[in-house]
C-alpha cells in the first residue's frame, strides 16, 4: 500500500478513531466492496495486513533485528548513525510521516459493525481488539519519532479547509492517554493466550505492549521536564504506575515465564514451546520466506560489532560490575574476558570456540578463529572485534547454504519483568521483593549473584552518576537483557540520556598489547594490519573506528534531536496548522 501522509489525505482521507473515550464514531464509509465486510473471516484477511509492520529480519538489514542497535552506543556500525551525529535534515516528504496504517485502522472501525454477528461474537470482538492494538502499536511509533501528533478523529474529507482544521497537532500526553484508551480496548476483547491461535496478537501482548507505553511516556516526561521537549503539568508519575501495574498483572498470571536457556531464546527455528516468547515470527524455505542472518553472523560480522561500552556493562560472576570485581580477568584477550562473566555476554558476544560454524553432511567448517576484524568485504567485517553471535544457529542440513529459518522474537516476558521493576525504582517505591521477582531471576538465569538494595557495589563508571544507584543498576540490567533486540535507542531518548552520546566516539576491543595484535597474516606471513592505515586505535590500544570519520565525537545536538523533523510540505499544506518541532 502507498505511504499515505497528509498530503495524500485530501484524496483518500483518514477514518475515524474508535478509541479514546474523547472521540466518538462517525458514518461508515466503504473502502472497497460493499460485500466486504459481510464475512467474519473477511475480517481476518483485513487484520492481517496490520502483522506485517511488526519486527522481523528484514529490519536492521542482514543481521534482522540484531542489527537495530546500530542506531545507538550498544552497536558500531561502518556507517556513522545519521541521528546519534546530529546530521538529521529536514525532509521535504516521506521521514517517517506516515499515517497508512491508522487510516486502515479507521477503515476497519467504521465498518466492521456491517459483519453479521450471530454466532461470531467472540471473532468479531477479537478482531476488534487486535485492530485496537495496532493502532496503538502504529501511534506510539510516530509517537516516538515527533512527539506532538494530529489525532485523527473522523474521516476526512477531500477539503483542503477541512484538512487544515484538523492537521493540528494535540500534545504528547493526550496522544498518549489516547493510544493507552486503545490498549485497554485490546485488552478487554482480545482472546487470552490459552484460546488464541498461535502467531497471533493476544490479551498478554497487549498488556506487555501497554506496559511499555506507559513505562516510555512516564520516563520522557520525567526527565524532559523544563526542557523543549517536556509536557506543561506533566503526570509522569501516573503512567509509571500504569506500567508496573500493567506488567504487574502479566507476571502474576504465570502464564509466561523465564526460558531455562537465553541463548534458545534468539537461536531457535520454532518459538511455539518457548515459555517465554509471547510472539513470533516463523520463516520457512519451502514456502519462500527466509532470511540472511545466519549466513551474515557465521561469516563475519555483518559490518558492525558491540561496542565496548556495552561489553564492559555485563558484570561478573559475583554480582559486581569489572571495575571492582576481583574476578575480572583484564581484556588483553577474548578468552580472558569471558571468564568469569555474565552468560548473556556469551550469548551475545562471539570468540574463539563458540560455535560458528556450518554443517554439511558429516563436515564442519569453523568459521571463527580470530576476529574478523581484518576482512576487506564490508559485509564480513566485524568493526569493533566484538562479534555478535546473538541469533546464531548453525545451519542444518535441510537447509541450502545462506538460507536462514531463524524465528524472529517480537515480544517476550522478560521485557515485562525489566517494565515492572523500572517504573517501581522510578517512583522510588522499589522493595527487595520487587527485585527478586524480576532482576535476580534474570540473574539466576545468567549466572549472575543476586542484587541485594541494602548493599549496592558501587562502579566508578556508572553511566548515569547523578542517579540513584539502584536506578544505575536496573538500566544496566536491561541494556544486558536486551542488548541487541532494539530498545537502547528508545531507552536513550526517553532518559535523556545525550551524555552517552555528544562529544564520544563508540569503540571496539582492545587490540594494542592484546593477543590480537599480530594476529592477523596474509599467506606470505605478513601482517595484515596497519595501524592508522586500515585499523584505527585510541590512546589505550582500543579500536577507534570514528577516530577520522568524527575526531570530535558525535554531535547529537539535545535541543533538537530528540525529536524528527516534520516534512516541510506536509507544513505548508496545512497552513500554519502543523508546527515543526523543536529548532528545526
Amino acid at each position: 500500500m502507498k505511504k499515505i501522509t497528509l498530503i495524500s489525505l485530501l484524496c483518500i482521507g483518514l477514518l475515524a478513531v474508535s478509541c479514546n473515550k474523547q472521540l466518538n464514531l462517525y458514518p461508515l464509509t466503504a473502502p472497497s466492496t460493499a460485500t466486504y465486510w459481510e464475512s467474519a473471516s473477511n475480517l481476518k484477511l483485513y487484520v492481517n495486513q496490520f502483522y506485517v509492520g511488526l519486527p522481523q529480519h528484514s529490519d536492521g538489514g542482514a543481521l534482522g533485528i540484531y542489527g537495530v542497535d546500530n542506531n545507538s552506543d550498544n552497536m558500531l556500525p561502518n556507517v556513522v548513525d545519521t541521528r546519534l551525529n546530529g546530521k538529521v535534515t529536514v525532509p521535504s516528504s516521506g521521514g517517517d510521516w506516515d499515517f497508512t496504517r491508522i487510516r486502515a485502522a479507521n477503515v476497519f472501525f467504521e465498518n466492521y459493525r456491517q459483519v453479521p454477528s450471530v454466532g461470531f461474537e467472540q471473532e468479531i470482538a477479537h478482531y476488534y481488539g487486535e485492530v485496537n492494538f495496532f493502532k496503538a502499536y502504529y501511534y506510539f511509533q510516530l509517537l516516538q519519532r515527533f512527539g506532538d501528533l494530529p489525532w485523527i478523529s473522523r474521516t476526512l474529507e477531500p477539503d483542503l479547509g477541512e484538512l487544515q482544521t484538523l492537521s493540528q497537532r494535540v500534545k504528547r500526553n493526550v496522544v498518549a492517554d489516547s493510544i493507552i484508551a486503545c490498549l485497554d480496548l485490546a485488552i478487554a476483547n482480545l482472546r487470552p493466550k490459552e484460546s488464541t491461535p498461535a502467531l497471533r496478537i493476544n490479551r498478554e501482548i497487549a498488556l506487555l505492549f501497554k506496559s511499555r507505553v506507559c513505562l516510555y511516556e512516564g520516563t520522557w516526561e520525567k526527565y524532559h521536564q523544563g526542557t523543549p521537549f517536556g509536557v506543561e503539568g506533566a503526570n509522569w508519575q501516573g503512567y509509571l504506575e500504569q506500567a508496573a501495574a500493567t506488567a504487574k498483572v502479566l507476571i502474576d498470571e504465570g502464564k509466561y515465564n523465564l526460558s531455562p536457556s537465553y541463548s534458545a531464546l534468539f537461536n531457535q527455528t520454532d518459538q511455539s514451546a518457548n515459555p517465554e516468547v509471547l510472539l513470533w515470527k516463523k520463516y520457512d524455505y519451502q514456502l519462500g520466506v527466509y532470511h540472511d542472518l545466519t549466513r551474515t553472523i557465521t561469516n563475519g560480522g555483518g559490518s558492525t560489532g558491540l561496542t565496548r561500552g556495552l561489553v564492559e556493562s555485563y558484570l561478573c560472576t559475583d554480582g559486581k560490575p569489572i571495575s571492582v570485581s576481583g574476578l575480572y580477568q583484564g581484556d588483553q584477550s577474548l578468552s580472558k574476558l569471558m571468564q568469569n562473566r555474565d552468560k548473556r555476554l556469551l550469548s551475545t558476544n562471539a570468540f574463539s570456540g563458540w560455535p560458528l560454524q556450518i554443517r554439511s553432511g558429516n563436515d564442519t567448517v569453523n568459521r571463527f578463529t580470530v576476529p574478523p576484524i581484518h576482512l576487506a568485504g564490508q559485509e564480513f567485517r566485524s568493526t569493533s572485534g566484538y562479534q555478535l553471535y546473538k541469533g546464531v544457529d548453525p545451519y542444518t542440513d535441510n537447509r541450502p547454504q545462506f538460507v536462514g529459518e531463524i524465528a524472529c522474537v517480537i515480544f517476550r516476558f522478560g521485557e515485562a519483568m525489566l517494565n515492572y521493576v523500572e517504573a517501581r525504582a522510578e517512583l522510588g517505591v522499589i522493595t527487595q521483593g520487587d527485585i527478586d521477582l524480576t532482576i535476580n531471576r534474570l540473574r539466576e538465569r545468567a549466572g549472575v549473584a543476586p542484587l541485594d538494595i541494602q548493599s549496592v557495589s558501587y562502579d566508578p563508571n556508572w553511566d548515569f552518576p547523578d542517579l540513584t544507584p539502584l536506578i544505575n543498576e536496573v538500566r544496566r540490567e536491561r541494556r544486558v537483557e536486551l542488548a541487541c533486540e532494539g530498545f537502547r535507542l528508545s531507552d536513550l531518548m526517553r532518559w535523556r540520556a545525550h551524555h552517552l552520546i555528544v562529544g564520544k566516539r563508540l569503540k571496539g576491543l582492545r587490540y594494542t598489547d592484546s593477543d590480537l595484535e599480530g594476529a592477523y597474516k596474509d599467506a606470505n606471513g605478513n601482517d595484515l594490519i596497519q595501524i592508522g592505515n586500515n585499523l584505527f586505535v585510541d590512546n589505550e590500544g582500543y579500536i577507534d573506528p570514528y577516530q577520522t570519520a568524527m575526531p570530535g565525537g558525535f554531535e547529537f545536538q539535545p535541543a533538537r534531536d530528540y525529536l524528527l523533523p516534520i516534512p516541510t510540505n506536509e507544513i505548508t499544506l496545512s497552513g500554519g496548522s502543523l508546527v515543526q518541532n523543536p529548532n528545526w
